[in-house]
């Protein structure tokens, strides 16, 4: 079976205070080429993700 593509996904749910939250999802989907290795796809794809998420939680974080 060959592998084209990978995605990833994560999900977090952020407590914003005074019994409200608020989820946070990233996504990441890579195409790969013959010569790419799924393991070095997969740390990319982490890596996006959790840029992703940690760019959504600086713009909803309370502010003390």
């Amino acid at each position: 079976m060959k592998i084209s593509q990978i995605s990833i996904s994560a999900q977090r749910t952020i407590n914003l205070g005074n019994y409200e939250s608020m989820q946070v999802s990233g996504e990441c989907t890579i195409d790969l080429n013959e010569n790419d290795l799924i393991d070095d796809a997969r740390e990319r794809a982490i890596s996006e993700i959790k840029e992703q998420m940690t760019d959504a939680f600086n713009a909803v974080k309370p502010k003390n």
